[in-house]
């Protein structure tokens, strides 16, 4: 109960009111079926004979002839019917809508939740068991706990008033009849339960398993067909789907054995105590006019009782197997706050927070999770603002984690980035990453066109066209862009597969040039270019001057001619710095470098 507890705690208001309103037009449907078993038994005896008594008075319904009182009972029973299985279709269409919006809200509340966490978040959870979580694990999650849950209510009202009824109708063998029915699925769904956990724990896992799969051949797809690799992972993913199958169908039967065991003992126990209590008592004409009604009246009532009955039974079932889907579930519904990825509306704007003077570091040091090692050591240095400085080292010495801390991706294990001698704090973090730009060496391109790529989450009527040609000028794409068949709205597919290495770079470089960025990071961006454009997107960064704060990861010379200030980093620490000169001079500790 605690875990349905957190669960309810993170369900919009909304949607709790919209629970809580289910449950009177669940209690009318009862009092339908109550009303309708207890009119099929007047007709019954209205048939055989007995005499049916006005219970309201000036009302001379039922004292008129048997046919008149046969007439009237068949009318109401047909209008109760049908007024009856309205109301259930209209029930049951709000619980569908209901169940659909619950479902939504969750994903909708995941999604926000976890692309609102730091970026030291990612690098210990996979990529692909998040998104079977959010597709898949919970369509099950609606499936098999929000549905339930809403069954559940409505299935325990209506047997409620129907068991009133059978008690007050039995008398005490009512009330054992209904006690002996319920210890019995106690009893078998404690011998089902514990397989159904474990089913649903299977299936999370090989499901998770199996996304992460999809995901590596797909990534994987170049080389599975340079190595003739596909047999293995395709193996591998048969292997992980004839394990899922068992725990499929094994989760899919096991919520329906109590219900059906329990159905038949439910039969047998409502016969046995209507006719053992009277037998040897009457003669057979008087028994059967005494048990037609009577037994007519408990068929009607078990025809309303079992179908509540099935869906409580198998709901139970359902919602106590589902116990390790809930906690998956929760693992990331109870994630902290977002702090990243939406502008925030406490702190700074991103004019109010970009520095004047310089941007510093100072004694950074940083240690990622799980990690024994420190990636980086005590590094300080200055970036005035509007230089232009450069990053060189060997592969693993720790430029491309010491341009996330400038960043803000990640928070330093100790030191502290300043901004003007201010130190950045968690709530200046939204406004200092809308001032900056990444253009990464793997660069990560929308499946969408060219327009939608550099503009990058503006709304299609925001967009300055204007501005993103300017963009697109800049980072020397104006030529390729004209040349394609649809312009701009060219779809760049998937990453960018329809674009070379390059394009793709280049298209990169304009998305930061369209945000008009204030502090920009090229972490060996301009690597799949050829020397010719490499040179002219260094002319484009020069004609944006010294609006933009740069920061350049590079090994190429040609690059690095254009930086004031370059940082030599290797294990983590700043070994030497100078200008562009001092790293062609062989004496300076940086040509040294060079040279070796």
């Amino acid at each position: 109960m605690q875990r349905i507890r957190r669960l309810v705690r993170v369900i919009p208001r909304e949607r709790r009111r919209s629970y809580l309103a289910t449950i009177p037009l669940s209690a009318f449907n009862g009092v339908l079926d109550l009303a309708t078993v207890a009119v099929a038994g007047r007709l019954a005896g209205s048939l055989v004979g007995q005499n049916l008594n006005d219970l309201i008075p000036n009302i001379n319904v039922f004292n008129e002839s048997q046919g008149s009182q046969v007439l009237w009972l068949v009318l109401i029973l047909v209008v109760l019917s049908w007024v009856s299985s309205s109301t259930k279709l209209f029930l049951r269409v709000i619980q569908e809508k209901l169940n659909a919006q619950v479902w939504r809200d969750i994903s909708d509340t995941i999604l926000a939740k976890v692309v609102g966490q730091p970026y030291e978040y990612f690098l210990t959870e996979k990529s692909s068991a998040i998104s079977a979580q959010i597709m898949t694990n919970l369509q099950r999650f609606s499936e098999r706990i929000i549905y339930p849950t809403l069954l559940i209510t409505s299935s325990t009202i209506t047997i409620f008033i129907l068991s009133i009824a059978l008690a007050l109708t039995l008398g005490i063998n009512g009330i054992i009849l209904l006690t002996l029915l319920g210890i019995a699925f106690f009893l078998i769904s404690s011998l089902v339960i514990p397989y159904l956990r474990h089913a649903s724990n299977q299936r999370v896992r090989l499901d998770n398993l199996a996304s992460s799969l999809l995901n590596q051949i797909f990534y994987s797809i170049r080389d599975i067909h340079l190595t003739q690799r596909g047999s293995y992972f395709e193996s591998k993913f048969v292997k992980a789907g004839q394990s899922a199958k068992s725990f499929e169908w094994i989760s899919r039967l096991l919520p329906d054995v109590p219900r059906l065991l329990i159905e038949p003992l439910a039969i047998t126990l409502i016969f046995a105590a209507a006719l053992i209590p009277r037998l040897g008592k009457l003669g057979s004409e008087e028994l059967a006019i005494t048990l037609i009604p009577f037994v007519s009246t408990f068929v009607v009532a078990l025809v309303k009782l079992t179908p509540p009955l099935q869906d409580l039974f198998r709901s139970i079932s359902q919602l106590r197997g589902a116990l390790p889907q809930i906690d998956a579930a929760l693992k990331y519904l109870e994630l902290p706050k977002p702090k990243r990825a939406f502008i925030s509306k406490e702190g700074l704007s991103p004019e109010g927070i970009f520095p004047r003077r310089e941007i510093s570091l100072h004694n950074i040091g940083y240690r990622y999770p799980e990690s024994d090692q420190a990636a980086l050591r005590s590094i300080s240095l200055n970036i005035p603002v509007g230089s232009r400085i450069a990053l060189m080292g060997p592969t693993g010495s720790g430029k491309t984690t010491l341009s996330s801390i400038l960043l803000a991706h990640l928070e330093p294990t100790t030191g502290q980035v300043r901004l003007d001698g201010i130190p950045l704090n968690e709530s200046d973090i939204s406004a200092w990453q809308r001032c900056c730009s990444e253009v990464p060496q793997n660069i990560s391109l929308l499946d969408a066109s060219i327009l939608e790529n550099i503009a990058f989450g503006q709304p299609d009527e925001q967009i300055d066209h204007d501005e993103v040609w300017d963009a697109i000028c800049a980072a020397q794409l104006y030529e390729t862009v004209t040349e394609m068949p649809h312009g701009l709205y060219t779809c760049v597919g998937e990453n960018g597969v329809n674009f070379s290495g390059g394009q793709r770079q280049r298209l990169a470089l304009a998305r930061a040039f369209y945000r008009k960025t204030k502090f920009l990071i090229l972490d060996e961006a301009t690597s799949s270019l050829d020397e010719k454009t490499e040179a002219d997107v260094i002319s484009s960064l020069e004609i944006i001057g010294r609006r933009c704060t740069t920061v350049v990861i590079a090994h190429r010379l040609n690059t690095l001619s254009k930086c004031d200030q370059i940082y030599e980093i290797k294990d983590g620490i700043v070994t030497s710095s100078g200008t562009y000169n001092d790293l062609c001079n062989p004496n300076h500790p940086l040509g040294m470098s060079v040279k070796e």
